[in-house]
């Protein structure tokens, strides 16, 4: 005998696979002029050509901008290029995760979770079909990853303040290094610092 592929158990998947890029925000969004002060904005191009990479660093000062600007300067790419994305942003604390997530949202003129960015803590969570962008705490994407150790459907990975070193936030980078050295394609690792020694 043999057992049809209904009497399999289902595998955990990822209905959040983007077909399409997100939506351009003309002008920079409501923000822009503040956005372009910010003196990450003079790196645009280059940290996007970083993010080109399976992985990469990119340290700037706190207030550089770079924990809200550097996920929005690849969605903005996404739109330019009519290239699908989907952005996965950690936070070390839920307080970090629900607060830049509504920056970020305000700054494209959307509100979180109804929009293109969107964030899940444990317990919590507020995205939707539309979400291209997601905040969370290191902890649930370790919980994702047992679930879907490849990550499907997701093209970046912005690991942020690394310098803050815990056990759940190492253990994150090793599951992250395995992924982006193994079998694994169309995956970008960016690890975002304040201050780091990027030997």
């Amino acid at each position: 005998s043999h057992a049809s592929p209904a009497a399999r158990p289902a595998r955990p998947t990822n209905t959040n696979i983007p077909t399409t890029p997100p939506p351009a925000v003309p002008g920079g969004g409501p923000f822009a002029e503040v956005r372009h002060g910010l003196p990450v904005f003079k790196y645009r191009e280059e940290v996007l050509a970083a993010l080109r990479e399976p992985a990469s660093l990119v340290e700037g000062e706190t207030g550089s901008g770079k924990t809200t600007q550097v996920a929005q300067y690849l969605l903005e790419e996404a739109a330019e290029t009519n290239t699908p994305v989907y952005i996965i942003c950690t936070q070390p604390r839920r307080i970090s995760a629900i607060g830049v997530a509504e920056r970020v949202a305000a700054e494209r003129g959307e509100k979180v979770g109804q929009g293109v960015v969107g964030y899940t803590i444990r317990g919590e969570t507020k995205a939707c079909s539309e979400t291209r962008l997601l905040f969370c705490t290191t902890g649930v994407l370790l919980r994702r990853l047992e679930e879907d150790p490849t990550l499907v459907g997701v093209t970046h990975v912005l690991v942020d303040e690394v310098h803050e070193r815990t056990i759940e936030g190492d253990f994150l980078l090793m599951a992250l290094q395995a992924l982006v050295k193994g079998d694994r394609t169309g995956l970008s690792v960016c690890m975002m610092s304040a201050t780091m020694d990027g030997t």
